[in-house]
């Protein structure tokens, strides 16, 4: 029995041994993130983890009456990440609803999720509010947080964190709409300071709350942060209403708040006009510009005055300015907006995306989706002009455009085809076009509404949506999955996972599984969080469908990214993430091959120079099989041929030791 169950166990470690990584990765219909059969899932959404990784959160009613906010961590390879249950980490569940409505990426790798949150409904309690959670990359929440959510908030009556922004390192601000039973609209703030021993309330339980003018508030509010600790909002409030169901004059205020949550230095006279001609200006989108000011993009009906809804919609166009951290107009720019879009018909919703070189890209509901692109200095950018262009020929009723950089100048933008409850993602090129190898009418992603997109960090883009479970019923219950789509669209795995070492001054990389030939192909490097890939040369051939490469150029300490293209554009292998130590390390790689021959084993070590250094090879037992004293080495990277150990086959643990420091790797030696 004993014999039958070490032959067993033996050939499954070499089946395991022998598989290639990331071999099924991104399917095009993209990975269904936690199965759960019979239960709903939606409201998903989508943050940039670290090295490449996506997180992806959302509403689940797993628990039957109730929707509680789950997470899940997918690697770049399109696999849960270690540590991560899979069917879904349950971030919060409490009384009623938990619905995440936002969510943070943090530098070390951690997410914040803000939730609006029902536990406290019902008499006595204080309504919906604001609650948020810190997950951490193992897949915990973090221990220093309340279990189900921190509350942000406790004021009476309905607020959720449906805007988020980092406004200092570790400190976050959120906003709320909040209304009073007399109807007067209001914001609420709130800063929250993400600690190591866990989240404090800056300014106060309840928030700050800000109302411009007795009218209040009206339809939207926005934030970004201003550079400095504190955030803009831009809103817009009601000038003229003779009948509380007809709007007639609506305009735009942009107000800073300073680290206290109080009007910042030069805004205690509180907000400044952003648009305040007749008509209607609403719906305003902002981002900040990296420079202490922000772009504003807004629904313009000023060519219809005195118009009621849904009159006024023909009149609609949308109007962009970029304001100095003062709030007015900087130089060159029109102090009433640049007219982005005047074209026949409305256009409504528009949102912004910084382009990397101090401009923005601005799109909108049109017929479909419209896009342009606007420089800082208030010029359009070549190949591009007012009312841009439509990115689709479905000519529906779209709305709900998102967009990431393509990190070619270019960016995606994900829509929602309203008229159908469809999403699509559609690649829009630097030069002005729709990309050519594109559908004309965008990718299908999935047959329903709801959706999210973040930036995958290296030049693509992570989409998440709802498909059913099972495939044969369509009309029964929606899971989140989540794809990923390059330049090229849906990201295929088309080499197994690159192999890379790293010691001082020097990456080593090798690709096995290639599809191209080493004339055909470049490696790529990216550095940091730098957006733009650097072109390295060619890789070289080593044996059949292996391609390797020696980085040279790297700086201690740096963390770099590479890949292989094709033709300078054409990704045809996953990016690779690697620290450079800053010093040599002591590290045991392993053997190579594994499984191996007796006579070809060769094991890749690295000494950091710390004291006397051997090599072992002991047996499952513990027993000492062969040692080999290291003496006479450098500090850094060598590899060692243990041929003459003569292993019998089966599995051996090889031990590393130099000084105090030991490390372990286990290796099979096949007949």
């Amino acid at each position: 029995m004993s014999f039958t169950f070490n032959r067993l166990a033996l050939s499954v470690l070499m089946m395991a041994a022998a598989l290639p990584s990331a071999v099924l990765a991104w399917p095009p219909g993209g990975i269904a993130v936690a199965p759960v059969p019979g239960r709903v899932q939606f409201e998903p959404r989508v943050l940039l983890g670290q090295d490449g990784s996506v997180f992806a959160f959302w509403s689940d009613g797993r628990w039957l009456g109730n929707l509680d906010t789950y997470g899940q961590l997918l690697t770049r390879y399109g696999q849960v990440a270690p540590g991560w249950p899979d069917t879904g980490l349950m971030v919060a569940r409490a009384r009623d609803d938990q619905r995440p409505v936002s969510g943070l990426s943090h530098p070390d790798g951690s997410f914040i999720v803000g939730i609006a949150d029902y536990r406290n409904t019902g008499p006595g309690g204080t309504d919906r509010d604001q609650y948020l959670a810190r997950v951490l990359p193992d897949g915990r929440v973090d221990p220093t947080w309340p279990r189900h959510g921190f509350q942000a908030t406790d004021r009476p009556g309905g607020d959720s964190p449906y805007r988020m922004v980092w406004a200092a390192p570790d400190t976050l601000v959120t906003l709320s709409g909040y209304g009073y039973p007399d109807g007067v609209g209001r914001l609420l703030f709130q800063s929250v300071a993400v600690t190591p021993v866990g989240p404090q309330a800056l300014w106060g339980t309840s928030g700050v709350l800000y109302q411009w003018r007795p009218t209040g508030i009206f339809t939207t509010a926005e934030l970004a942060p201003d550079g400095a600790g504190g955030v803009f909002t831009v809103f817009d409030d009601v000038v003229d209403q003779p009948d509380p169901n007809t709007i007639l004059d609506t305009d735009l205020w942009v107000m800073r708040l300073g680290r206290d949550g109080q009007p910042a230095a030069g805004w205690e006279s509180g907000a400044r006009p952003v648009s305040v001609v007749p008509g209607l200006q609403e719906y305003a989108a902002i981002v900040a510009d990296g420079s202490g000011g922000l772009y504003v993009a807004w629904v313009d009906a000023r060519d219809g005055p005195g118009l009621a809804w849904p009159d006024y919609l023909a009149y609609e166009d949308i109007r962009l300015l970029h304001l100095t951290p003062e709030g007015t107009p900087h130089p060159g720019w029109p102090a009433d907006g640049l007219l982005v879009s005047n074209a026949p018909g409305w256009q409504s919703m528009p949102s912004l995306l910084l382009d990397g070189t101090g401009g923005v890209y601005v799109a909108w509901d049109d017929i479909t989706i419209g896009i342009t692109h606007v420089r800082g200095d208030g010029t359009f950018a070549p190949g591009w002009g007012q009312n841009g262009i439509q990115i689709s020929d479905l000519y529906a009723y779209a709305t709900e455009s998102r967009m990431v950089l393509d990190g070619f100048g270019g960016v995606f933008v994900f829509f929602e085809d309203f008229s159908a409850s469809n999403l699509y993602l559609q690649h829009v090129l630097s030069s002005g076009a729709v990309d050519p190898n594109w559908p004309s009418t965008g990718e299908l992603v999935s047959f329903s509404s709801g959706g999210d997109i973040a930036s995958d960090g290296a030049g693509g883009c992570y989409v998440a949506f709802l498909k059913p479970f099972d495939p044969l019923q369509p009309t029964g219950p929606w899971v989140v999955h989540v794809a990923r789509y390059s330049v090229q669209g849906p990201v295929p795995v088309r080499l197994a996972e690159a192999t890379v070492e790293a010691e001082v001054g020097r990456v080593h990389l090798v690709w096995r599984g290639a599809e191209a030939a080493a004339s055909e192909v470049q490696v790529q490097r990216l550095q940091g969080s730098a957006e733009a890939w650097q072109t390295l040369g060619a890789p070289t051939a080593r044996g059949r469908d292996e391609l390797e490469y020696d980085d040279l150029t790297v700086e201690p300490g740096a963390r770099y990214a590479y890949r292989l293209v094709r033709g300078g554009t054409e990704v045809v292998s996953q990016e690779q993430w690697v620290t450079v130590p800053a010093a040599p390390v002591f590290a045991l790689a392993g053997a190579r091959p594994n499984p191996a021959l007796a006579q070809e084993l060769t094991v890749a070590f690295s000494l950091a120079g710390a004291g006397a250094a051997r090599l072992e090879v002991l047996d499952l037992a513990g027993r000492r099989e062969h040692v080999r004293m290291l003496t006479g080495l450098a500090a850094g990277r060598h590899t060692l041929s243990l041929a003459e150990a003569r292993l019998a086959p089966g599995v051996h643990w090889l031990r590393l030791t130099e000084g105090v420091r030991e490390a372990h790797v286990r290796v099979i030696v096949v007949r």
